[in-house]
């Protein structure tokens, strides 16, 4: 299989988010934009922070969006067989407890030389797996950690 090798940062003189190759210099974290270049042809590395970096998965969510490790995703489940239709307390639901029920949040990661989708403190599943699901990609742990609280 292959993938488009790139990064994304959040640059540290105005914090806006930006896709390209990584570089480490010393004890900086640098992301140089593809495509990008200045006087002499050159390519300008931008310094971001080292926190927020994340890898391209060679992913897309069911919208088109590109999915980076540190990205927060919402998987929802469209196997209808495992779900109780139906029943009296769904009945009784809101649209959004509904939801939540028949949908996981969590974390995509690298762990063990691949991606991953992290539910809860060492519960790794593969990106790859769950073809019964539809991903969606809702935020990032950078700027939208309080979604995980929500997490069941």
């Amino acid at each position: 299989m292959k993938r488009e090798i790139k990064f994304r940062g959040k640059r540290k003189d105005n914090g806006e988010w930006i896709y390209g190759y990584y570089v480490r210099d010393c004890e900086n974290s640098l992301i140089i934009v593809i495509g990008e270049k200045a006087l002499y042809n050159l390519h300008i590395p931008h310094q971001v922070i080292p926190e927020s970096v994340g890898q391209y998965t060679g992913l897309y969510d069911k919208n088109d969006r590109e999915i980076y490790e540190g990205d927060i995703i919402r998987i929802l489940y469209t196997d209808w067989n495992s779900q109780c239709l139906g029943t009296e307390k769904q009945k009784k639901m809101t649209l959004n407890d509904y939801l939540k029920s028949i949908s996981h949040i969590g974390v995509c990661v690298f762990r063990d030389g691949g991606f991953g989708i992290e539910f809860w403190k060492d519960h790794v599943n593969s990106i790859f797996e769950g073809e019964h699901g539809r991903k969606v990609v809702v935020g990032n742990i950078h700027e939208h950690n309080f979604l995980l609280d929500s997490n069941s």
